[in-house]
């Protein structure tokens, strides 16, 4: 469905000596511009999204503005899931948080508290993303525990 451009009307009064001469009824379209990013160059399938892979650029809100992505924080680190062309508008179904750990990798679970910092050697029972919480076997006492996953070999939990 397409969304119709909003109509603005206005009336424009021409004065001659102060005194209205005429009134002359208009209508008028409004655009709303958005920045949003798109890429570089052409992004292949499984590449992940790096900050010079990106740009901002001005689109028209009703037209491509929804579900573009407008922060590069929330783009950078991201994996493409099909080819995206360059100078496209990358969107939210263009990509996905790439999994880091999957499950049987063999992780160190680390807790933290202050400076003090503690690990241990564990297999992830469940694939995650950066930031997910998984659940994570603890290779030496054999209790399942539950972490974020930091990055692909650390997964840290609270205690």
């Amino acid at each position: 469905r397409q969304l119709k451009t909003p109509r603005i009307p206005l009336v424009l009064k021409i004065k001659v000596d102060g005194k209205i001469k005429r009134k002359v009824w208009l209508n008028s379209k409004a655009k709303f511009f958005k920045e949003v990013l798109k890429t570089t160059r052409l992004l292949k399938n499984g590449t992940i999204i790096a900050p010079d892979d990106i740009e901002f650029f001005q689109v028209d809100e009703f037209r491509e503005g929804k579900r573009a992505f407008i922060d590069p924080d929330e783009v950078i680190g991201l994996k493409v899931v099909s080819n995206i062309e360059k100078n496209k508008v990358i969107k939210l179904n263009m990509v996905r948080k790439p999994v880091l750990v999957k499950q049987g990798d063999h992780v160190l679970i680390m807790a933290k508290m202050g400076v003090m910092k503690i690990t241990t050697p564990g297999v992830a029972k469940e694939k995650g993303f950066r930031g997910s919480m998984i659940r994570v076997l603890n290779a030496r006492s054999k209790e399942v525990v539950y972490g974020r996953v930091v990055d692909s070999n650390i997964i840290e939990v609270n205690f």
